[in-house]
Order: C-alpha cells, then sequence, then structure tokens
C-alpha cells in the first residue's frame, strides 16, 4: 500500500484524496457502516485495518493560537508533505496509541484514510459477522467459545489482510489514470490551467496499463475476480438495484448525495468502473456492468434485445428508452412536422379513431405554421436541438416553391434523415382527397354558413398560368371574387373532419386495417422507424 500511495502522490495529475480518522469514520456512518475513531485505533493496533499514512504537523508560527499548523490535504499539498518528510508511511509491529500523537487538543501528527479502505472494512464485518440461531438466543453461551472464535476470526482476517491490501492498493493506483473519466470531473493542479490537456497527453502518451498490473502482484484473473466481488456487494447492498439503469444517466454530483447503503453502493460501482477500465486497457475486450456480472442466466444480454445492438448509456437513444420505463408519461423519441391546421387535425382524427394516441408512445406533433413556417429559423432550431437529443424529425409539407430545396438542405444537415419526409405532389388535401373531394366537403362547409360556393373551372382559371397548389389556388380564387377567406382556423378543422370521414368509415369495416391513403402510409412507416 505505501508503495501505491507514493506512486500515486507523486503523479504530476494524482487524483489521490485522504481523509483524516473523523473524516473517515463520517464516510463510513454516512453509508451506514458505524464505527468509532476507537474502533479504527483498535483495528489498526491488532493490524486489521492502518492508517494509509500519518501527517506530521509543523509548529505554528509564533503568537498563533494554536500551537501546531493547519494542514490542507490536497493531492498537491500531500506530495509537498511528502517530499519535505511530513508523511510517514505505517510499518508492521509499530503501533502506538493514538493518544501519543496529540497534545492537548490538537493532533501533532494526523492519521490518514483512503475512501477505498472501506472495501476492507466491509470484508472484516463480513467475515466477523455472527448469525444468532433461535437455539443460541435460548441457551447459555460459552463465553471460552466465543472468545477462540473471536480470536481465530481475527487471526485469519490479518492473515488475509496483505491480498486485501494489494487490492486496495491497485484501487489507489487505478484512481489517476481512471476516475476523471468515471465521475465527468478531473482535479487538476490550482496553478496550472493546462493540467487537464496535459492528463489526457499523458493517459494517450505515457501511461502503461500493464505496468500497473506488474507492480500490484496481481494476475489479470484476480483482477476479474476482484471486480466480480465488488459488483455483486454493490448489487447485494443497493435499495436502489432496481433502478440501477436509472441512476447510470445521473451526473456523479447527483449520484453522491445518496444517502446510506444506496451511497455505500455507489462506491462499489465506482471500483467497478476503474476495474472494467483497467481491464478493457490491459485485454481490448468490453467489460460487464454490475447488473450483467449478477445476472447468471444472461450476462446482460437482455439489454440488446431490449435496447438495441452496441448498448451504452452513452447513446441518446437507450437514454431515453431507460427513462421510459419509469415515466407514465413517455419522453418524445421522434416529432412529427405537419404544415397547417387541417393536416393536424386529420393527423389526429386518423390516429385517435385507430386507438393510437401519439404523445403517449412519444411521438409529438408540431404545426410548424405556429412556428413561423417552415423556413422560420425556429423550425431549423428545433430540428437541431432534437437531432442532438436523439429525437427523429418526420415532415410533411406541401409542393411549393422552393419547399424541396430547402428540405434537401436539411436533410444535407443531417437534422432530417432521408425517407423521413413526405412532400406531396399538390399538397396534403388534393393529393389525400381530390380536388372533387376537397370542392364538395369546402363547398358544404360554406354552404352551411350562408357564404358563396367555389367551382372547378374558378380553380382551374386560377391555376392555369400559375403553378399554385390546389388549397393556395382555392384561397386565391375565393379571395379575389369574394375578398375574403373561405377558411377561417376553425373551418379548417371542420374541413378537415369532413375530408376524412369517409375514410374512417371505410376503416371501420376493414379487418385487418391496411392503410389506403397517402397520409395514412407516412403515418405507418413513420410508427414502424419510431416504436
Amino acid at each position: 500500500m505505501t508503495e501505491a500511495v507514493r506512486t500515486a502522490l507523486d503523479s504530476d495529475f494524482s487524483q489521490f484524496s485522504a481523509l483524516p480518522a473523523d473524516d473517515f469514520e463520517r464516510y463510513c456512518t454516512e453509508r451506514d457502516i458505524f464505527l468509532s475513531v476507537e474502533d479504527l485505533e483498535y483495528f489498526d493496533e491488532v493490524g486489521l485495518l492502518s492508517p494509509v499514512a500519518w501527517l506530521r504537523k509543523t509548529l505554528a508560527p509564533p503568537g498563533s493560537r494554536q500551537k501546531y499548523s493547519g494542514v490542507f490535504l490536497g493531492a498537491e499539498f500531500l506530495r509537498g508533505y511528502m517530499k519535505e518528510g511530513m508523511l510517514r508511511f505505517p510499518e508492521r509491529g509499530r503501533f502506538k496509541a493514538w493518544k501519543e500523537y496529540k497534545e492537548g487538543y490538537e493532533d501533532k501528527e494526523l492519521p490518514l484514510y483512503h475512501r477505498y479502505q472501506i472495501f476492507e472494512l466491509s470484508t472484516f464485518f463480513e467475515g466477523t459477522r455472527m448469525i444468532l440461531t433461535p437455539q443460541s438466543i435460548r441457551e447459555d453461551m460459552d463465553t471460552k467459545l466465543l472468545t477462540q472464535w473471536r480470536d481465530k476470526t481475527i487471526e485469519a482476517l490479518v492473515r488475509q489482510k496483505t491480498y486485501l491490501l494489494k487490492k486496495t492498493a491497485l484501487l489507489v493506483q487505478l484512481e489517476t489514470p481512471y476516475l476523471p473519466p468515471y465521475r465527468e470531473q478531473f482535479r487538476g493542479g490550482i496553478l496550472d490551467s493546462e493540467s487537464l490537456s496535459k492528463w489526457y497527453k499523458w493517459k494517450e502518451e505515457s501511461f502503461s496499463s500493464r505496468d500497473i498490473l506488474d507492480s500490484s502482484g496481481l494476475t489479470i484473473d484476480e483482477v476479474r475476480d476482484f471486480r466480480d466481488t465488488v459488483a455483486v456487494w454493490g448489487q447485494s447492498v443497493d435499495p436502489l438495484e432496481a433502478w440501477y439503469m436509472l441512476v447510470r444517466l445521473f451526473t456523479f454530483e447527483v449520484r453522491r448525495r445518496l444517502k446510506g447503503k444506496a451511497q455505500l453502493a455507489e462506491d462499489y460501482y465506482e471500483m467497478t468502473g476503474l476495474l472494467n477500465s483497467f481491464l478493457f486497457d490491459l485485454t481490448g475486450e468490453p467489460q460487464r456492468e454490475p447488473d450483467d456480472i449478477t445476472d447468471v442466466g444472461g450476462g446482460g444480454s437482455w439489454k440488446e434485445r431490449w435496447y438495441g445492438q452496441g448498448f451504452s448509456y452513452d447513446r441518446k437513444d437507450v437514454q431515453k428508452k431507460i427513462i421510459d420505463r419509469y415515466l407514465r408519461t413517455k419522453l418524445p423519441k421522434a416529432v412529427l412536422f405537419i404544415e397547417g391546421d387541417t393536416e393536424e387535425a386529420v393527423v389526429t382524427r386518423l390516429t385517435h379513431f385507430l386507438g393510437l394516441d401519439l404523445s403517449n408512445i412519444g411521438i409529438d406533433v408540431y404545426n410548424y405554421e405556429g412556428f413561423g413556417g417552415l423556413r422560420g429559423s425556429k423550425v431549423q432550431k428545433a430540428l437541431e436541438t432534437w437531432k442532438r437529443q436523439g429525437i427523429r424529425s418526420f415532415v410533411i409539407m406541401d409542393n411549393e416553391e422552393g419547399n424541396k430545396e430547402y428540405l434537401a438542405n436539411l436533410v444535407t444537415l443531417g437534422v432530417v434523415d432521408p425517407g423521413d419526409f413526405q412532400v406531396w405532389d399538390s399538397d396534403f388535401e388534393e393529393d389525400n382527397f381530390g380536388v372533387q373531394g376537397v370542392l364538395d366537403a369546402l363547398n358544404k362547409l360554406l354552404e352551411n354558413q350562408g357564404r358563396p360556393t367555389i367551382t372547378v373551372t374558378e380553380i382551374e382559371k386560377e391555376r392555369q398560368n400559375r403553378k399554385l397548389v390546389l388549397m393556395r389556388a382555392i384561397r386565391e380564387a375565393y379571395r379575389r371574387r369574394h375578398r375574403e377567406d373561405p377558411l377561417s382556423p376553425a373551418s379548417k378543422v371542420a374541413l378537415a373532419n369532413d375530408l376524412i370521414a369517409p375514410r374512417l368509415s371505410q376503416i371501420s369495416g376493414e379487418r385487418p386495417y391496411s392503410p389506403k391513403l397517402p397520409i395514412e402510409k407516412f403515418l405507418t412507416k413513420m410508427l414502424s422507424k419510431s416504436t
């Protein structure tokens, strides 16, 4: 252990951290491992668990309120203390009562622990746990036998200590190369703003996982067994074990606020993560997560069945699927951009009639007229945002001038995938319901409102010299003759209901359902890609 601590502190990028005995006591208590500083002193005395180092304090300047100067426990400071000979490392058989390291209420020397020593503590507690049977509770217990059992247990644990120290020492050495990416945090030099970039260069060019393995005194198989042990311990104590995958999506800052056994489990998961990264560097083989290790029958193979090939917590689609398992309302997997009120009303009526709640299955519908039109800056920004979040975008639009070119640009930018859009030959209404079908429904609506109707001849005349889609031609012709729009937003919804009604009647008699209208076929394709 001493050599591991020295090596860790010698690194310019050291991520080593130390805890004084009272902080280590608090650290353990927060994880439901209850002990006292007096217990730590006893463990040191019998050789079960010793501090990783003792820090000798210097005398404070004359006139100070305290006799001994304060200390700082960051890696840079500890490295300086070590170079100045202020760090003393434990030696076997050299125990001294801790009160001798005090002067009044002040510490002359400070016992320092490392948080990964909690692994050794857990091993000791597992080895000394006594199970009381009903018989042993009812009957008198032989105190002599109990004393013999205690002494033999301690002897066995002390003999095991050398092997345990190798494992803890390995974890200490793995902090500097592997802890920053695991926590997504880097404790850099206070006066060196480029320490992170230097760490990356060191990790890429100078770091050797093989050197650490050779110095550890362990084999790859022993490291793998150690990884399995801490992974199983994490799963076995974790009260949030059923939420393991969800918690993996939390940041380290959120996870560190867990309490009790949940925080202890996180410590074991961190150890597992460091060992996994180490094993990957050694072997080039992907390593298993704790919940894969405890999945005795399948080894985690179910993840690829549920979440797709190449499972990774970094993939946005995997993140959404994990979160969806815990939410009443699904996060969006896809968004459907449609151009106007008629399209929105038809899609809503059609999907509801088919028993589909698009929002509940993770598909949000946006009317991009409300976003300022297809070419408005809000639409492109929304598409770019959803793409970054792994949300698939589907776009429906009329074949008006410039639309195809604009959509081609969105595909080039990568915010819309090829095949995830529909450009009508004319517009939504004509392609799905035909000129006569639209006119019949529109004129019926106009008659009910006591307003003039419109004829095919008027529309054809409007389209004769200009390339207009149907609904624009209707609007232009009606305005030209009657100086008003034929449709208000409310009447567009009424028109949509009338247009789709005949098709809904057909669907009610179809067994099985088969999409007929172009919009039905597009929605079917969208659903197959999104769910």
